[in-house]
């Protein structure tokens, strides 16, 4: 199981809850920043993640998982934020343009440098050295 991003040491009960309830949950991510309150709901609307929450005893020196649930953003809102369009989006959410470098301009052939390694590997040379060194 991969590490949680989160935790807490406790959870608090307010009442009695028997195995044939059915409970619900509701988060909020308490930050003050719209913007990234509003990247974050594109991503998980966008890439169809989901937060999951967990409940776990401590039984002795191990943990036993007593309840889990994946959270999901209101089908109004995730209506919402797919339709808006990149440029209506806040200038302060990165847009994936922003992480992907530019294609190289030509293909590997027409570039030219005085030690041009992918017309060395082409050529079959070995790459023993680091590239560039003599």
């Amino acid at each position: 199981m991969a590490k949680p991003q989160f935790k807490n040491s406790s959870m608090r009960l307010n009442t009695d809850i028997a195995v044939t309830d059915k409970i619900s949950i509701s988060f909020w991510f308490n930050i003050d920043d719209q913007a990234l309150v509003e990247q974050l709901e594109r991503y998980y609307v966008m890439t169809g993640n989901k937060p999951n929450l967990q409940y776990q005893r401590k039984d002795g020196d191990s943990y036993t998982t007593v309840a889990s649930s994946n959270l999901f953003i209101p089908d109004e809102r995730a209506a919402e934020l797919r339709n808006i369009a990149p440029a209506e989006m806040s200038k302060s959410v990165v847009s994936e343009e922003a992480v992907i470098p530019p294609e190289p301009q030509g293909f590997p052939e027409q570039i030219d440098s005085g030690n041009n390694e992918y017309l060395r590997a082409k050529n079959g040379d070995s790459f023993g050295k680091f590239p560039g060194s003599n």
